[in-house]
């Protein structure tokens, strides 16, 4: 496998895992040389990458990065063209990549267990039967039990903003106690309990997966860099010749 095929094949992992899409290494050939059929699927990727809604309208998208900051500006002619094209979208998901990986990656951390505010016990794991209602003869008992309820709602959000905190405050001490190098509690009770150790895998194993992905695609990302370079000096192509076999990705 070249540099060049193997570079889109790492960056077409890491979208279709992070996005779940289907891209192929193929689809960024055709996409090179403004195949017709392949602007579908680059525009559902630019329509994931900015607004992403469910119709993918392209002068909508257009419209958005013209307002955008993460929008390049040396590419702003792909927001005046009327014809785009396959290639047009190439260029305009790959100048969006670096901002919108980040942005991606950040949110799934914030699932993760790598998130110091995540739940790694489940709260339905220690759930308290339900209270019975029946025995309520009139207005005033369902009153009572609204009131109480609501006292409860905001003693327990007091409880846990008070727990985060101390939680934050004796990890920090642990730390500078025991010089261990840990992001949050999660990590901590993963390292000592088997069972937390269990949990802790399986809820992270999306975001390992991830971070693995994206640990590949910095390694070999200059080499993508330089082929889409190749692509803005690369004049348009019929279908036909396209796709014919042995086409140099280079």
């Amino acid at each position: 496998m070249t540099h060049v095929k193997k570079s889109l094949a790492v960056i077409c992992a890491h979208l279709n895992y992070l996005f779940d899409i289907n891209l192929t290494t193929e689809d960024f050939r055709l996409a090179k040389f403004g195949d017709k059929g392949v602007v579908t699927k680059f525009s559902k990727l630019l329509n994931i990458l900015t607004i992403n809604e469910e119709i993918t309208d392209i002068e909508h998208i257009k419209d958005y990065l013209k307002s955008s900051k993460d929008w390049n500006s040396s590419l702003f002619f792909f927001t005046n063209k009327q014809d785009t094209t396959s290639k047009d979208l190439l260029l305009a998901t790959a100048s969006i990549y670096p901002t919108a990986l980040r942005k991606r990656i950040d949110m799934e951390i914030e699932k993760s267990p790598f998130n110091s505010e995540f739940i790694l016990l489940q709260n339905g794991e220690n759930q308290q039967a339900s209270l019975d209602i029946s025995g309520f003869t009139c207005e005033r008992d369902y009153q009572k039990y609204t009131d109480w309820l609501r006292e409860r709602f905001f003693f327990n959000l007091r409880e846990i903003r008070d727990l985060r905190t101390q939680n934050k405050k004796i990890l920090e001490k642990l730390r500078n106690c025991f010089n261990i190098n840990t992001s949050n509690i999660n990590e901590l009770l993963a390292g000592n309990n088997v069972r937390y150790k269990k949990l802790f895998i399986e809820e992270s194993k999306r975001m390992v997966t991830i971070l693995l992905n994206h640990h590949e695609w910095t390694k070999i990302e200059s080499t993508f860099w330089k082929w889409m370079v190749s692509v803005l000096e690369t004049p348009k192509r019929s279908r036909k010749i396209s796709k014919m076999k042995g086409t140099n990705q280079k």
